[in-house]
């Protein structure tokens, strides 16, 4: 369960960045969604798929098995994550440091064991986004 929590904006970041690419950035538009950033991402794909046909590695894509875009996400973002404490905040990996998720995110009432973090915001108390 807390994949797919965990993971739901990332893959709705995902599928506008796919939408983007087949469709242009017309489609892909929203407030939260720059076009530089999406034209970004492609430019950063299209690189990767000629570093891996350059070293004979062929390309194989499922955008439905979820199993490799969460070991993705956690990989790379692994500095970034933060395990439960008994007394319901996280401890950071990488700097360790208390922090607790933000009351307003869908998982403040689920607190799953580990969390993958986009970035730390400093308020009265610190929050995770």
């Amino acid at each position: 369960m807390w994949g797919t929590i965990l993971l739901f904006s990332r893959c709705i970041i995902l599928g506008r960045k796919l939408i983007f690419r087949h469709n242009g950035p017309c489609y892909a538009w929203s407030p939260l969604y720059q076009v530089r950033s999406m034209k970004r991402a492609r430019d950063v794909r299209d690189q990767l798929e000629g570093l891996l046909e350059r070293v004979e590695i062929e390309l194989s894509s499922n955008p439905n098995d979820l199993d490799v875009i969460k070991k993705s996400i956690t990989s790379g973002f692994f500095p970034h994550s933060a395990r439960l404490q008994k007394n319901g905040s996280y401890r950071t990996v990488k700097h360790p440091q208390t922090v607790n998720i933000h009351p307003s995110s869908g998982l403040s009432q689920v607190l799953p064991r580990w969390v993958i973090y986009h970035e730390l915001v400093l308020t009265t108390k610190e929050l995770r986004n």
